[in-house]
């Protein structure tokens, strides 16, 4: 009697373990490592995002700034250097986040072209800015500021924004 219970609780012990093991390494395991490379695409994806909306906004900032203001110098000091630092963490970043796993096949195909606008992105600002730099006066610099140049730039910044929130939200699907 004894006999039959353990051979019985040591059949039923050996087939559950053989069924979740088969179930573990065939859904399970699979599902959680697509997470998992999901997860990191989204990790990349954002970082180029939020480095960009950074720059944006600093770019904005300096175009709004007040020359009135008593702060002006230290506002305009600031605005130049999360520009400077975000320009350069942006570009970093697009050497060092070339290649993304090969998630989703259009993204995968898309990357290259994006990283590429996203670089022209910061080289024409840093033109803008270098031109900038040189003007005499903050009127001076704030007509190249707002250029149609620079215009197009931050549009371009603005759909290049949309674009990496819109492969995110997909992803995330």
């Amino acid at each position: 009697m004894v006999k039959r219970v353990l051979v019985f609780f040591l059949k039923t012990l050996f087939i559950s373990l053989a069924i979740f093991s088969t179930y573990y390494y065939f859904f399970l395991k699979p599902n959680i490592e697509l997470a998992q490379i999901r997860s990191e695409t989204i990790k990349i994806l954002s970082l180029h995002k939020d480095t960009l909306i950074q720059n944006r906004i600093a770019y904005i900032t300096l175009t709004q700034l007040d020359p009135d203001s008593a702060n002006f110098n230290a506002e305009k000091v600031s605005a130049v250097n999360t520009l400077k630092t975000t320009r350069e963490k942006g570009l970093s970043d697009i050497e060092n986040y070339k290649v993304i796993p090969n998630v989703n096949k259009e993204l995968y195909n898309r990357l290259p072209y994006l990283l590429s606008d996203l670089k022209r992105v910061y080289e024409e600002q840093n033109e803008i800015l270098d031109k900038v730099y040189t003007t005499k006066s903050y009127d001076e610099g704030l007509t190249i500021l707002k250029s149609e140049k620079a215009v197009k730039l931050l549009t371009m910044q603005t759909n290049l924004i949309l674009e990496y929130e819109y492969w995110i939200e997909k992803l995330e699907l």
